[in-house]
Parts: structure tokens; C-alpha cells; sequence
């Protein structure tokens, strides 16, 4: 299907940094949706550093141009008194050396600059995946529950669900983990510091349940995984791992995975 002129329009915007939060979100709905947009979306970006690069090598070379046509003119019969043609010389080699430098410079920091706009880019991509406040209900806990340790899970993860993360994560630390909860609380547990933004700490526990021998869990577990190495920029880390869900069609983020490994990969 061929993309609207309103479609070009938005994803010249999105690059810009000229859409509004809500603008941005549902644009990256639409790139998940839609293969052509999520394309053309690449296209433009790749474009844009091609022409950043080409930019930064012309102002190189227009640099070297004026230095050679100076250094050309000093090779011309003197028109100055001769004991001030060092002088002269140490001049003109400064002002190429400080011509240099600025275009260097001015190189460097489009470099810069463009990294960051395409690392909040793929930070608002991976925000698409992150998980949302949708918990388990009891009737999902493992079976080998008692009650109380249901009651004591449960409060756990309505924190969860409301948001309250700091709340949530000092409540699943204080239930006592055995076999039959360990994963359900380590899953959870790494899915509250994910939201925090503290990739770190919610890698140590999303690999302990990714190891889960509950399929709901660990498959579930293995997908945030992948999520917390690439929010923390590790792109080697998490590729395996993406993998593994990209793979394995009875994995409920299946579809989520392989469209995110076109984008990424």
C-alpha cells in the first residue's frame, strides 16, 4: 500500500522531534502495524545520516582546499619584506589550524547530536514494548499457594498494577520465597524495576525467572529480558535473547518479537 503524503508528512515530524507526546505514540502503533511505514521510517533515517556524513566531508575538504591555495600563494615570489614572511606564515597556519578544528569540531557534534536523537528514537520504540500494569489474577498462582502467601502476593501486585512500584517492590520483598512462588515474585520484582527504569537490578531478576518451570512465566520472563539489555543500550546481549522469543511461536510476545527484530536487526 502506497503511504499518504499526511504519512511522509509525520515521519518527517517524528525525525524532527516536532511531534507532541501523544502525536509520537500513536505513530509508533501505526510503525508497529504497518511494515511499509516501519520501512520508510528506516529509509528516512538512513538517509538522514548519509547526507550528515556527506555535510561533514565536504566542509573537510573545502577546509584542505583553502589551506593548499594559501600554501600555493606563499610559493609565489615574496611582495612583503622578507623578515616578515614567518610571521605571516605562522598566521595563516593558525587560522587553517582553527578552521580546521571548528569543522572538525562542528562534525563531531552533528555526530553527537544525531546519536542522541536516534537513541531517544529507539527509547520510544523499546517504551512500546515495555510492560504494561496487566498482573496475573490469584487464579493464575501456582497452585501449591497457601493462602495467606495469595493475600501477601496479591497486595504485591495491585501496587503493581496501580503504579506504585517503590510499593510493590518492598511488599514482594518481604514474602518468603519458596518453589512455588519464587518465580511469580522474581518476575514481578523484575518487571517493577523495568518500569523504574533500572535495567540493572531488573535483568538479576528477570533472569532468575526466565528460568522459571512455569511456561507462562519464563516465556513472558525471557521477552523483558531482551527488553531490559536493550533499554540499557546492549544490543549484543539482547539479540540472543530476542531470538529465542522470535522462535518460538507458542511465546505470547511472538508476533511483538519478530517485529521488533526488523526494526532493530
Amino acid at each position: 500500500m502506497k503511504l499518504t503524503p499526511e504519512q511522509y508528512e509525520l515521519i518527517e515530524a517524528y525525525l524532527n522531534g516536532q511531534l507532541s507526546a501523544a502525536d509520537q505514540k500513536d505513530l509508533e502503533h501505526e510503525i508497529q502495524a504497518n511494515a511499509e511505514l516501519a520501512a520508510e521510517m528506516q529509509t528516512q533515517r538512513d538517509l538522514r545520516v548519509g547526507l550528515r556524513t556527506i555535510t561533514i566531508q565536504n566542509r573537510v575538504q573545502a577546509a584542505l582546499k583553502r589551506y593548499k591555495e594559501r600554501k600555493s600563494a606563499e610559493n609565489k615570489p615574496p611582495v612583503i619584506p622578507l623578515n616578515s614572511q614567518p610571521k605571516a606564515r605562522s598566521i595563516d597556519y593558525r587560522r587553517w589550524l582553527t578552521a580546521a578544528s571548528a569543522v572538525l569540531i562542528l562534525g563531531f557534534s552533528t555526530i553527537w547530536i544525531w546519536h542522541q536523537q536516534e537513541k531517544r528514537a529507539n527509547s520510544a520504540l523499546l517504551d512500546n514494548y515495555m510492560p504494561d500494569a496487566a498482573a496475573f489474577d490469584t487464579k493464575n498462582f501456582p497452585s501449591a499457594l497457601n493462602q495467606t502467601s495469595k493475600n501477601d502476593l496479591q497486595k504485591g501486585l495491585q501496587s503493581y498494577r496501580k503504579g506504585n512500584y517503590d510499593e510493590a517492590i518492598g511488599q514482594l520483598r518481604k514474602l518468603s520465597p519458596d518453589r512455588s512462588t519464587s518465580s511469580v515474585v522474581n518476575y514481578y520484582l523484575g518487571l517493577s524495576h523495568l518500569s523504574r527504569g533500572e535495567t540493572n537490578k531488573a535483568i538479576l531478576y528477570l533472569e532468575k525467572a526466565s528460568n522459571s518451570p512455569q511456561a507462562q512465566i519464563r516465556q513472558k520472563a525471557i521477552w523483558y529480558l531482551a527488553m531490559a539489555h536493550l533499554k540499557s543500550g546492549n544490543k549484543a546481549k539482547a539479540k540472543p535473547i530476542l531470538e529465542r522469543v522470535r522462535r518460538d511461536a507458542t511465546n505470547p510476545f511472538y508476533k511483538q518479537a519478530n517485529s521488533l527484530w526488523d526494526k532493530l536487526f
